[in-house]
């Protein structure tokens, strides 16, 4: 301060004494430009320096060295107030000239580079948040080189460029790319710093951010093991830094878990999750969405290990809390409603699933209309629950939970929602099969025949059947041939050998003699 008020009596001397152009008065003029920026008065001085630089340009001309070094500094002003694109303009025509005046390894050549990399950042740090990392990458490169080469490896504003060049390389999903160069600033910041210093605990986070993305990445593409693996080390980093409580510990932990879930190693992932939820519980109101996000992931888990219970009782306190904070068509509600849809289908409850659906169904055509996007994915969820239920209850082995009437009920219901579907039509032609009424199972399976159009064919042995009883010998041998030629060019299917068996034991024909892969001679 005592400095900035010497100077302005002094600019404010020699402009009276001297007049507003010698080189006291722009020397005057420089150095509070410089004082100022020492205490972030960037505006002002940034006048003063556009000022000193016209006074200059007019006296001494564009390529004198009094101008040239004059703009590096104003370039610095620019930004340090964000303004990036003027700054690099200004430093680019700058260094051209200092490079053929002075040449390349002049000192004030090289103070020109210094401030054009300073600019180079800065426009990388608005393209990366402005998401375009390819165009940030170019002059990241560009700046890391004048940092590397002026200043070397081991350099602050080096090491940083090396940071961004690494956000650049991980917002084009170059995971790879990116955890290289974090591994490498990371043992150089180690070499040079304390374990603790800031700088070194960031790029110790830029890598346990690097390693989560390429995790997640890599469990994309089913690269479990190797996801689980970053996803160690990812955990270890972030429980190092911050303990077990810090959110982003929690998120790396349930990547982990994801990641067990998908090897089917349920038990630990299991473990994982409990742990992450007894936290969240502690920190976190019990409505927060990061609790109940967990919640959806220990019941996916749970789910899987045929603990349905359980999983269930999760579901329902997500789905209650959701429906209740969010309303019935958000999509985090309608996820919630989709897994407990799951639970209740492993245990067979297909009364309460059904009256879920449909019940939602029906509030959700009154609230937002039947045609929104959240009806029509809740009418699939029932259509397909409908036929799973009037498959189940027709063709399952143990003939005591068959129950025919029920499974026209419902699959007569999927046919109405949705009446274009092959699928519908055939369950509902197996299912009235199985009450006895061969007429309407009939035509029910022919019209599931006419919408695939000679696609596939697994429903031949149940169109066999029907006709067969209803005295259409000929024609039943005839589709039992054709569904038989079908299965044999497949992979075998359980089920459907076992629909076979039925057809065969039901009139007699030896599976051999139909089989379109025998030979000739065998008979």
């Amino acid at each position: 301060k005592d400095s900035e008020q010497l100077l302005r009596n002094t600019l404010t001397t020699s402009r009276r004494v001297f007049g507003p152009e010698p080189d006291l008065t722009i020397t005057c003029m420089f150095e509070l430009a410089s004082t100022l920026r020492k205490q972030s008065q960037f505006k002002e001085a940034e006048t003063l320096l556009r000022d000193a630089l016209a006074i200059r340009q007019r006296l001494n001309g564009p390529e004198h060295i009094f101008t040239l070094e004059i703009i590096p500094n104003l370039a610095l002003m620019l930004v340090e107030q964000s303004q990036y694109a003027e700054a690099e303009e200004l430093c680019r025509e700058n260094l051209a000239i200092w490079q053929r005046v002075s040449g390349p390894k002049h000192p004030d050549t090289q103070y020109a580079e210094l401030v054009l990399a300073r600019a180079l950042q800065g426009r990388v740090f608005t393209l990366i948040g402005q998401r375009e990392p390819r165009d940030a990458e170019t002059l990241c490169r560009e700046a890391l080189a004048i940092w590397q080469r002026l200043r070397g490896p081991n350099d602050a504003y080096t090491l940083n460029s090396r940071h961004n060049l690494a956000a650049c390389f991980l917002l084009q999903g170059q995971y790879a790319d990116a955890e290289k160069i974090n591994r490498e600033t990371l043992e150089i910041r180690r070499k040079v710093l304390p374990p603790e210093h800031p700088d070194t605990l960031r790029t110790m986070e830029n890598l346990a951010t690097c390693l989560s993305s390429q995790a997640r990445s890599l469990l994309g593409q089913g690269e479990y093991k190797e996801a689980e693996e970053i996803n160690r080390e990812s955990c270890e980093i972030w429980q190092r830094m911050h303990g077990p409580k810090d959110p982003r510990t929690l998120t790396s932990i349930e990547d982990l878990a994801a990641c067990l879930v998908m090897q089917g190693q349920y038990k630990e992932a299991e473990t994982l999750y409990l742990g992450v939820l007894k936290i969240r519980r502690t920190v976190l109101p019990s409505e927060h969405p990061d609790t109940l996000r967990t919640m959806d992931r220990l019941a996916i888990c749970l789910h899987r290990q045929g603990q349905n219970k359980d999983a269930e009782q999760l579901n329902r306190e997500t789905l209650e809390i959701r429906q209740r904070l969010l309303g019935l068509a958000d999509k985090r509600t309608l996820n919630s409603i989709h897994y407990l849809v799951a639970c209740l289908n492993s245990q067979q409850s297909y009364n309460e699933l059904e009256t879920l659906l449909r019940q939602t169904l029906a509030k959700l055509e009154e609230t937002v209309g039947a045609d929104s996007p959240q009806a029509i994915l809740v009418r699939k969820q029932l259509v397909l629950a409908l036929k799973e239920i009037a498959w189940s209850l027709t063709t399952v082995s143990d003939l005591t939970i068959r129950n025919p009437q029920e499974a026209i009920r419902t699959a007569a219901l999927a046919t109405e929602l949705v009446p274009d579907d092959p699928d519908t039509w055939n369950h509902l032609g197996v299912a009235q099969y199985r009450a006895g009424e061969f007429d309407a199972a009939l035509e029910s399976l022919l019209r599931a025949d006419g919408m695939i159009d000679g696609g596939d064919r697994p429903h031949r042995m149940f169109m066999a059947m029907t006709l067969w009883q209803l005295g259409r010998k000929e024609e039943a041998l005839s589709k039992h041939a054709e569904g038989a030629a079908w299965m044999s060019a497949r992979p075998k299917n359980n089920e459907l050998e076992r629909f076979r068996e039925e057809a065969e034991s039901l009139f007699e024909v030896d599976a051999k003699a139909n089989d379109p892969k025998k030979d000739t001679t065998d008979k």
